[in-house]
């Protein structure tokens, strides 16, 4: 095959810079130089080719030099020739990701709906709108634009809204994880500084005292109220499930996918403590129930035989259907409940969702001044999420240092006695 490189010349006489013109398909010669670079160190491997965009000789000359000094640099501190653009480097992080030690014992959902995070707005704004753009080729600028592209195109069930901060600082989250990777792959040497909008006041929409009353109290007269069968069933496990979950704090997908062999009770100090391990987008942790929760978990299993007429299986979900599979949901039956109970919206006109229970959880524990560190750790956060989404409860809290425990226990000594160490139960 008769190459396409005319005018070939070696500027510095050992092949690491070639300048050379290209042919165009009918056989006529392209006036503009290109530039075919490669760069003598032992962690380089590959050409770099690309246009001076010049038809000046020494133009040219002068870009191909400029070039192979910052390849050099490049190559030094640990970079490579490849060109990586996004779409590539989204890829290979979707290869790499789960396959990560601390990705490999986390809950699967979580590592998926992280990936497929990068895969959307980001995706759209680098590959669809910047024409697949290099990756080395982005700057703090492209950052800062494409926060302002997804603000005004983000859509819910195909409506346009606009996305809350908290949103926003997820993506901004999601981002630093990418580029960290493309550094520690060696495709840049640094990452663009990435700056999302600062909290001003994202409180959650939790319970007050009063609401919870008003919602606990009203959850019996709303099962009762039940005329079909099928309806209490489902009334009786959602008042269970908000019991449970607003009094241990979990994400929602830990509570779904809880099963009866996963709760553990054990007797420290003097103390019955329930706990179960769950494993959620942090990794895998120990969690503790407040005391009340035995009560709950023994009614729903006192249910759940006298519907099997046999013991319930170990295996199966603690919130199951009546097939024994998991529910995967309760927020339609639970928006039914507030909206009858007229709590729908705080007094900031912020809709509560399922999230509210944990919410409610950690704005009462912070109340009752339990240690921030290990509501932190018993929740699956950091005590900086705490202080920002519920700094309004601060207040007096315990300062107090972690204290160690045997390595024979199971569950911490301090974790139990500061989670128990509140005034009074959730309900």
């Amino acid at each position: 095959m008769v190459s396409d490189i005319h005018d070939k010349k070696d500027i510095k006489g050992d092949g690491t810079i070639i300048l050379h013109k290209r042919e165009r398909r009918d056989g006529t010669i392209l006036p503009t130089w290109y530039m075919r670079i490669r760069i003598p160190l032992p962690d380089s491997r590959g050409y770099i080719r690309q246009s001076t965009n010049t038809t000046d000789f020494n133009r040219a000359t002068q870009i191909a030099y400029n070039k192979f000094d910052e390849l050099y640099s490049k190559i030094q501190s640990g970079g490579t020739l490849e060109n990586i653009t996004y779409k590539k480097l989204y890829e290979k992080f979707c290869d790499k990701f789960p396959q990560a030690p601390k990705n490999i014992k986390r809950n699967k959902k979580y590592v998926d709906g992280f990936m497929k995070q990068l895969g959307r707005y980001p995706y759209d704004f680098f590959v669809k709108e910047l024409n697949n753009i290099g990756i080395e080729k982005i700057t703090t600028k492209h950052i800062q634009d494409y926060f302002s592209y997804q603000m005004k195109n983000s859509y819910r069930n195909g409506m346009k809204v606009e996305p809350s901060l908290n949103t926003i600082h997820k993506y901004g989250v999601a981002l630093r994880t990418i580029f960290k990777f493309a550094v520690q792959e060696k495709f840049i040497t640094t990452e663009p500084i990435i700056e999302t909008p600062t909290f001003k006041d994202e409180r959650r929409p939790v319970f007050q005292r009063n609401e919870w009353r008003v919602l606990t109290n009203g959850m019996g007269k709303y099962v009762e109220d039940s005329r079909q069968a099928n309806h209490y069933r489902d009334r009786y496990y959602l008042q269970h499930y908000i019991l449970i979950s607003s009094n241990c704090g979990a994400r929602v997908g830990e509570i779904r996918e809880l099963k009866w062999r996963d709760i553990r009770k054990e007797v420290i100090n003097k103390r019955k403590v329930l706990y179960a391990t769950v494993l959620g987008k942090t990794g895998e942790r120990e969690m503790v129930f407040q005391p009340v929760c035995e009560t709950y978990f023994d009614r729903l299993k006192t249910f759940r035989i006298d519907e099997l007429g046999k013991s319930v299986p170990p295996q199966e979900h603690i919130f199951c259907k009546t097939d024994g599979s998991p529910i995967q949901s309760f927020r339609k039956s639970y928006d039914r409940l507030l909206k009858n109970l007229n709590l729908q919206f705080d007094n900031r006109g912020n809709k509560r969702t399922i999230y509210s229970l944990r919410h409610t959880y950690a704005t009462f524990r912070l109340e009752d001044e339990v240690n921030p560190h290990l509501l932190a750790r018993q929740m699956g956060t950091s005590v900086k999420m705490l202080e920002e989404h519920y700094g309004q409860t601060r207040g007096k809290l315990v300062a107090q240092q972690i204290t160690k425990t045997s390595s024979q226990r199971t569950i911490p000594t301090s974790l139990v006695d500061e989670l128990y160490s509140s005034k009074t139960d959730t309900e």
